[in-house]
């Protein structure tokens, strides 16, 4: 019986050492911060880059710049529409009235 106590009693400790290490962890874990850093490069080293690949660069810029404004116009659409309709409106009220 006093065998069965004391392993009892060693399970328990050990029981409670894993606890305390179990909260002690929870703890840190809490209070951890995490660093992220991102680096880009910058520069290219070694080729240059030569005036033809230059314009092409400035042509494709150029066709991207057109093709979102385009699509900035197909995003607002209806207000283009109502603007036209109220302009038609108002021209025609301002004649009438004349």
């Amino acid at each position: 019986m006093l065998e069965i106590e004391r392993e009892l009693s060693n399970i328990r400790e050990e029981i409670e050492a894993k606890q305390g290490r179990l909260k002690y962890l929870n703890d840190q874990v809490s209070l951890s911060t995490l660093n992220v850093e991102f680096y880009k490069i910058t520069s290219q080293t070694g080729a240059t880059v030569s005036y033809g690949s230059k314009m092409w660069k400035a042509l494709k810029s150029g066709f991207n710049g057109l093709s979102i404004f385009f699509l900035g116009i197909l995003h607002i659409w209806p207000f283009i529409i109502i603007m036209i309709i109220a302009f038609f409106v108002i021209r025609r009220w301002i004649i009438k009235k004349k």
